[in-house]
C-alpha cells in the first residue's frame, strides 16, 4: 500500500509541475453563458488560491475567503484573518475582494466581506456618432456577514447573509440575500462541502424593476494524499444549465512555496505564491493566471492574506485538522512527513534528572488538548484550561509530558504551555 501511495504521489506532483508549463498553451474557452445574468459578477469566484485551484474550494474553505465559498469552513480558523484580493481586468474592469474573519465564542467564526466590481469608461451616445457624448461607470458591489458554527467535532454549519448595491449611470439597485452551506472532515485527510448560494438574493432598480440572482447548489470533495499535497473536485449547478465539473490540486514545495493547478469550463488555470511565517502572525502572497469568463482574455489575479497567531489566545476544542487539532500546532507540523514524526514519536524523551526540583507549566490557551502520546497521531485523552498548573515530567522537541491531577500521565503542545521558576 505505502508502495502504491507514493506512486499516486509522484504522479499527482509530475501533473502539477508539468500542466505549469503547457498553461500557456491551453486555448481559451468559451465564456459562461451566466456573464449577462443577475448577479453574474458573484460567479468570478475571489482569492488567488481559490481561483488557480479552479474554484474547486468548497471543500477546503480553509482562509477568510470562505466566506465566499462556503461559510461554514470559517469553523475551521482558530485566529483573526486579513485577506486582500484584486484584479485588473479587460474592457476597464477592475475587481476585488476584501475579507476579515475571527473566531467568536468557543464554536463560531464571525467573517466581514466585500466583494466589488467596477467598470470605468463606458461611453454614452445620444446618436450614431464616432464620439461619445459623455462617459460614466458601472459598479456591483456585496457586503457579506458571515457566521460558522461547530456543531460538533469535524461538522460545521455556516450562513452568510449579503447585501447588494449595483450602481449604473443615474440608476442604482439595492437587495438581499443569502447563502448557507456545511462542512464535515470525514477523516483527518478527506473533507467534503456543500452550499446553496443566493437563496432568494434580488435586488430592486429605483424605477421598480426587480432582478433575481439564479440560485447555485455547490458541492466538493477535498482528499490529502499527504499533508503538503491536497486534491479537490467541485459539482456546480445554475438553474437551466448544465452541471459544471473544477477541480485542482495544491502542492507545497520547500515548505513555502505552493504550486498550483485547475481545471474549468475556461480551460486550465494555475498559480503558486509564497508563505513567510512570523513570530505572531503570517503572510501568504498568492498568484493566479487563467482566461477572463467573458472575453477569454489572460487573466492575473493577486492576493494577500495575514493571519495573527497570538500563543496566549489558544485553541478551541473539537477541531479536526489534516495533521491536528490545533491550527498552529498543523501548521508546524504539517510540512514534516509520515516517516519523520514518526521518528519523532518513537525518540526516547529526555526525562527531568531524579534529583532536580519539580518543574511545573501553567496552560496559557483557552483549551488545550492532551493526547496519549507526542504526536497528533495519538488519540485524545482530554483537555485542560487556561491556567490550570501541571506538573512536568519530560519533554520530546514540541511535546511536554504532563500529569494531570488524575494523576494519568498526558502529552501537549509545548507553544500552549508555560515552564513555571521553581519557588
Amino acid at each position: 500500500m505505502d508502495g502504491i501511495m507514493k506512486r499516486i504521489r509522484k504522479v499527482a506532483i509530475a501533473v502539477l509541475t508539468g500542466g505549469l508549463l503547457q498553461i500557456t498553451f491551453i486555448h481559451p474557452g468559451a465564456a459562461q453563458i451566466a456573464a449577462g445574468q443577475p448577479g453574474a459578477f458573484l460567479r468570478l469566484g475571489v482569492g488567488a488560491r481559490a481561483q488557480a485551484l479552479g474554484g474547486a474550494f468548497t471543500a477546503i474553505a480553509e482562509d477568510a475567503s470562505a466566506s465566499f465559498w462556503n461559510p461554514a469552513g470559517l469553523g475551521q480558523l482558530n485566529e483573526l484573518q486579513l485577506i486582500a484580493s484584486y484584479q485588473k481586468m479587460s474592457l476597464d474592469r477592475v475587481y476585488n475582494f476584501v475579507s476579515a474573519a475571527a473566531p467568536f465564542g468557543m464554536r463560531g467564526t464571525l467573517s466581514l466581506s466585500w466583494v466589488g466590481l467596477s467598470i470605468s469608461g463606458i461611453e454614452g451616445r445620444s446618436a450614431n456618432t464616432a464620439q461619445p457624448d459623455f462617459t460614466f461607470s458601472n459598479s456591483e458591489n456585496a457586503l457579506y456577514l458571515s457566521y460558522a458554527h461547530r456543531l460538533f467535532e469535524g461538522f460545521y454549519f455556516g450562513i452568510s447573509a449579503k447585501g447588494i448595491y449595483q450602481q449604473m449611470y443615474q440608476s442604482s439597485a439595492v437587495g438581499a440575500g443569502l447563502d448557507v452551506a456545511f462542512l464535515y472532515r470525514v477523516t483527518d485527510a478527506i473533507r467534503v462541502g456543500f452550499m446553496i448560494q443566493d437563496v432568494n438574493t434580488q435586488i430592486r432598480w429605483e424605477n421598480g424593476t426587480r432582478e433575481v440572482f439564479p440560485r447555485a447548489i455547490r458541492g466538493g470533495v477535498a482528499v490529502n494524499l499527504e499533508s503538503n499535497l491536497v486534491f479537490s473536485i467541485d459539482l456546480l449547478k445554475y438553474p437551466e444549465e448544465n452541471v459544471q465539473v473544477v477541480f485542482g490540486g495544491e502542492y507545497l514545495a520547500l515548505r513555502r512555496l505552493p504550486v498550483r493547478l485547475g481545471y474549468t469550463s475556461q480551460g486550465m488555470v494555475a498559480g503558486g505564491g509564497i508563505r513567510l511565517p512570523m513570530k505572531n502572525w503570517f503572510l501568504q502572497v498568492d498568484y493566479a493566471y487563467g482566461n477572463d469568463i467573458l472575453d477569454g482574455s489572460q487573466s492575473h489575479r493577486v492576493s494577500i492574506s495575514l493571519a495573527f497567531a497570538n500563543p496566549y489566545a489558544g485553541t478551541r476544542p473539537n477541531r479536526k485538522m489534516p495533521a491536528g487539532d490545533d491550527l498552529n500546532e498543523w501548521d508546524d507540523l504539517r510540512f514534516k512527513s509520515s516517516r519523520d514524526r514518526r521518528k519523532q514519536q518513537d525518540a526516547p524523551a529526555k526525562a527531568l534528572a531524579p534529583k532536580q526540583k519539580p518543574v511545573y507549566v501553567q496552560v496559557v490557551a483557552r483549551v488545550l488538548n492532551v493526547r496519549k502520546g507526542p504526536g497528533v497521531s495519538f488519540p485524545r485523552i482530554g483537555r485542560v484550561l487556561r491556567g490550570q498548573r501541571f506538573r512536568e515530567l519530560a519533554r520530546i522537541d514540541n511535546w511536554v509530558k504532563i500529569q494531570l491531577a488524575s494523576g494519568r500521565i498526558g502529552w501537549v503542545y509545548k507553544k500552549y504551555v508555560v515552564r513555571l521558576k521553581n519557588r
